[in-house]
Protein backbone atom coordinates (compact mmCIF):
# COMPACT_ATOMS: atom_id res chain seq x y z
CA UNK A 1 0.00 0.00 0.00
CA UNK A 2 1.28 3.62 -0.97
CA UNK A 3 2.45 5.67 1.64
CA UNK A 4 0.87 8.74 0.30
CA UNK A 5 -2.52 10.24 0.28
CA UNK A 6 -3.39 13.95 -1.76
CA UNK A 7 -4.45 16.72 0.25
CA UNK A 8 -4.10 20.80 -0.90
CA UNK A 9 -1.23 21.50 -2.33
CA UNK A 10 1.28 23.86 -0.82
CA UNK A 11 2.39 26.95 -2.30
CA UNK A 12 5.69 27.78 -3.29
CA UNK A 13 8.90 27.88 -1.38
CA UNK A 14 12.20 26.49 -2.16
CA UNK A 15 12.59 23.26 -0.90
CA UNK A 16 8.84 22.75 -1.93
CA UNK A 17 9.53 23.64 -5.69
CA UNK A 18 12.43 21.66 -5.46
CA UNK A 19 11.16 18.66 -4.17
CA UNK A 20 7.82 18.70 -6.20
CA UNK A 21 8.62 16.85 -9.52
CA UNK A 22 9.54 13.79 -7.42
CA UNK A 23 6.22 14.40 -5.10
CA UNK A 24 4.18 14.58 -8.52
CA UNK A 25 5.51 11.34 -10.18
CA UNK A 26 4.95 9.39 -6.64
CA UNK A 27 1.22 11.04 -6.48
CA UNK A 28 0.92 9.56 -10.13
CA UNK A 29 2.80 6.40 -9.74
CA UNK A 30 1.24 5.44 -6.60
CA UNK A 31 4.84 5.13 -5.43
CA UNK A 32 6.04 4.81 -2.37
CA UNK A 33 8.67 7.49 -1.68
CA UNK A 34 10.01 6.18 1.58
CA UNK A 35 12.28 3.78 -0.44
CA UNK A 36 13.33 5.73 -3.21
CA UNK A 37 16.65 7.79 -4.04
CA UNK A 38 15.64 11.00 -3.05
CA UNK A 39 14.83 10.93 0.89
CA UNK A 40 16.83 13.78 1.84
CA UNK A 41 14.60 16.03 -0.41
CA UNK A 42 11.39 14.58 1.15
CA UNK A 43 12.96 15.11 4.29
CA UNK A 44 14.07 18.93 3.49
CA UNK A 45 10.09 18.76 2.14
CA UNK A 46 8.77 18.05 5.58
CA UNK A 47 11.20 20.84 7.53
CA UNK A 48 10.00 23.29 4.96
CA UNK A 49 5.70 22.22 5.49
CA UNK A 50 6.72 22.53 9.47
CA UNK A 51 8.38 25.78 9.12
CA UNK A 52 5.86 27.27 7.65
CA UNK A 53 3.18 26.25 9.62
CA UNK A 54 5.23 27.27 12.74
CA UNK A 55 5.29 30.63 10.54
CA UNK A 56 1.30 30.80 10.22
CA UNK A 57 0.24 29.58 13.97
CA UNK A 58 3.42 29.17 16.24
CA UNK A 59 5.59 26.74 17.62
CA UNK A 60 3.23 25.02 19.70
CA UNK A 61 1.28 24.41 16.71
CA UNK A 62 4.17 22.60 15.14
CA UNK A 63 2.91 18.58 15.89
CA UNK A 64 3.29 15.76 13.83
CA UNK A 65 -0.41 15.57 13.26
CA UNK A 66 -0.37 19.31 12.19
CA UNK A 67 2.47 18.80 9.96
CA UNK A 68 1.45 15.65 8.21
CA UNK A 69 -1.88 16.89 7.76
CA UNK A 70 -0.35 20.16 6.01
CA UNK A 71 1.89 17.94 3.59
CA UNK A 72 0.80 15.96 0.88
CA UNK A 73 2.17 12.67 2.56
CA UNK A 74 0.95 10.14 5.25
CA UNK A 75 1.36 10.91 8.94
CA UNK A 76 3.17 7.49 9.01
CA UNK A 77 6.10 8.91 6.31
CA UNK A 78 6.23 11.92 8.27
CA UNK A 79 7.44 9.01 11.19
CA UNK A 80 9.85 7.27 9.30
CA UNK A 81 11.81 10.52 8.72
CA UNK A 82 11.06 12.02 12.33
CA UNK A 83 11.36 9.99 14.78
CA UNK A 84 9.56 12.51 17.14
CA UNK A 85 8.36 16.26 17.01
CA UNK A 86 11.46 17.45 19.01
CA UNK A 87 13.57 15.99 16.01
CA UNK A 88 11.49 17.91 13.69
CA UNK A 89 11.71 21.02 15.62
CA UNK A 90 15.26 20.93 16.08
CA UNK A 91 15.66 20.32 12.39
CA UNK A 92 13.59 22.94 11.81
CA UNK A 93 15.42 25.63 13.92
CA UNK A 94 19.01 24.20 12.61
CA UNK A 95 17.84 24.89 8.51
CA UNK A 96 16.10 28.36 10.16
CA UNK A 97 19.59 29.39 12.04
CA UNK A 98 21.64 28.43 8.71
CA UNK A 99 19.38 30.62 6.57
CA UNK A 100 19.46 33.70 9.15
CA UNK A 101 23.41 33.80 9.13
CA UNK A 102 23.34 33.27 5.44
CA UNK A 103 21.04 36.40 4.77
CA UNK A 104 23.57 38.79 2.93
CA UNK A 105 25.49 36.33 1.83
CA UNK A 106 25.62 37.15 -1.58
CA UNK A 107 25.96 41.35 -1.37
CA UNK A 108 29.12 41.96 -3.25
CA UNK A 109 32.24 42.97 -1.09
CA UNK A 110 32.77 46.65 -0.44
CA UNK A 111 31.38 49.27 0.46
CA UNK A 112 27.55 50.41 0.80
CA UNK A 113 25.16 53.23 0.76
CA UNK A 114 22.20 53.77 3.02
CA UNK A 115 19.56 52.68 0.23
CA UNK A 116 21.74 49.88 -1.00
CA UNK A 117 21.46 47.69 2.84
CA UNK A 118 17.78 49.04 3.50
CA UNK A 119 17.33 47.04 0.03
CA UNK A 120 19.44 44.27 1.02
CA UNK A 121 17.56 43.80 4.59
CA UNK A 122 14.14 44.05 3.06
CA UNK A 123 14.87 41.58 0.33
CA UNK A 124 16.01 39.36 3.50
CA UNK A 125 12.85 39.73 5.39
CA UNK A 126 10.63 39.22 2.04
CA UNK A 127 12.71 36.10 0.55
CA UNK A 128 13.00 34.60 4.15
CA UNK A 129 10.17 35.86 6.01
CA UNK A 130 9.15 32.07 7.46
CA UNK A 131 12.95 32.15 8.82
CA UNK A 132 12.00 35.88 10.59
CA UNK A 133 8.21 34.53 11.66
CA UNK A 134 9.82 31.52 13.75
CA UNK A 135 12.89 34.18 14.74
CA UNK A 136 10.79 36.51 16.49
CA UNK A 137 7.83 33.76 17.54
CA UNK A 138 11.07 32.04 19.63
CA UNK A 139 11.71 35.41 21.43
CA UNK A 140 8.27 35.55 22.40
CA UNK A 141 8.33 31.70 23.85
CA UNK A 142 11.68 32.67 25.19
CA UNK A 143 10.10 34.68 28.27
CA UNK A 144 8.27 31.74 29.41
CA UNK A 145 10.28 28.60 28.23
CA UNK A 146 13.97 28.02 29.40
CA UNK A 147 14.71 26.09 26.10
CA UNK A 148 12.66 28.54 23.99
CA UNK A 149 15.13 30.93 25.41
CA UNK A 150 18.53 28.90 24.24
CA UNK A 151 16.78 28.26 20.61
CA UNK A 152 16.27 32.07 20.72
CA UNK A 153 19.60 33.34 21.52
CA UNK A 154 21.27 30.95 18.81
CA UNK A 155 19.12 32.10 15.73
CA UNK A 156 18.68 35.54 16.87
CA UNK A 157 23.02 35.71 17.54
CA UNK A 158 23.54 33.92 14.15
CA UNK A 159 20.84 36.80 11.88
CA UNK A 160 22.49 39.76 14.01
CA UNK A 161 25.88 38.93 13.38
CA UNK A 162 25.27 38.61 9.52
CA UNK A 163 22.89 41.95 10.02
CA UNK A 164 25.74 43.49 11.77
CA UNK A 165 28.39 42.86 9.18
CA UNK A 166 26.08 44.18 6.41
CA UNK A 167 25.49 47.67 8.70
CA UNK A 168 29.06 48.01 9.11
CA UNK A 169 29.82 48.62 5.40
CA UNK A 170 27.73 51.62 5.58
CA UNK A 171 30.45 54.48 5.01
CA UNK A 172 30.21 58.52 4.88
CA UNK A 173 31.14 60.91 2.53
CA UNK A 174 34.69 60.51 4.06
CA UNK A 175 34.49 56.41 3.75
CA UNK A 176 34.20 56.39 7.44
CA UNK A 177 31.71 53.99 9.21
CA UNK A 178 28.24 55.81 9.48
CA UNK A 179 27.54 54.52 12.54
CA UNK A 180 28.31 52.24 15.47
CA UNK A 181 26.16 48.83 15.59
CA UNK A 182 25.27 48.20 18.55
CA UNK A 183 22.26 46.74 20.60
CA UNK A 184 20.04 49.88 19.98
CA UNK A 185 20.60 49.67 16.13
CA UNK A 186 19.69 45.91 15.73
CA UNK A 187 16.32 46.72 18.48
CA UNK A 188 15.62 49.50 16.53
CA UNK A 189 15.45 47.74 13.15
CA UNK A 190 13.97 44.32 14.63
CA UNK A 191 11.13 46.70 16.10
CA UNK A 192 10.59 47.67 12.63
CA UNK A 193 10.76 44.07 11.11
CA UNK A 194 8.27 43.14 13.81
CA UNK A 195 5.85 45.84 13.01
CA UNK A 196 5.86 44.76 9.43
CA UNK A 197 5.34 41.21 10.06
CA UNK A 198 2.78 41.35 12.31
CA UNK A 199 0.56 43.54 10.17
CA UNK A 200 0.69 41.33 7.09
CA UNK A 201 -0.35 37.83 6.92
CA UNK A 202 1.54 35.60 5.13
CA UNK A 203 3.15 35.64 2.48
CA UNK A 204 4.34 39.40 2.70
CA UNK A 205 4.20 41.43 -0.60
CA UNK A 206 7.04 43.51 -1.50
CA UNK A 207 5.09 46.74 -1.97
CA UNK A 208 8.56 48.89 -1.21
CA UNK A 209 7.28 50.23 2.44
CA UNK A 210 9.83 48.09 4.51
CA UNK A 211 12.47 49.58 2.28
CA UNK A 212 11.34 52.94 2.48
CA UNK A 213 11.11 52.76 6.49
CA UNK A 214 14.43 51.62 6.77
CA UNK A 215 16.11 53.97 4.69
CA UNK A 216 14.31 56.82 6.87
CA UNK A 217 15.77 54.72 10.37
CA UNK A 218 19.07 53.79 9.08
CA UNK A 219 19.47 57.78 7.79
CA UNK A 220 18.06 58.22 11.29
CA UNK A 221 20.36 56.59 13.09
CA UNK A 222 23.84 57.85 11.03
CA UNK A 223 22.85 61.45 11.86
Amino acid sequence: MSSLRTTTSLGSSPIVDAVRPAVDDSLATGADVSLSPNADDRRGYFVQVALEQWAESGYHSVTMRNVAGRSEFSHGLLSYYFGSREQLVRECLDFSCRSLADSFAQVPAGPLSVDEVAHEIAGSVIEREVHHRVRLDLRNLAMFDETGAEFSESCDGAYEASLGALLGRITDENGQAAFTVDATVHTAIDGLVRRQLSEHAPPMVEDGLLEEELVRLLNALAD
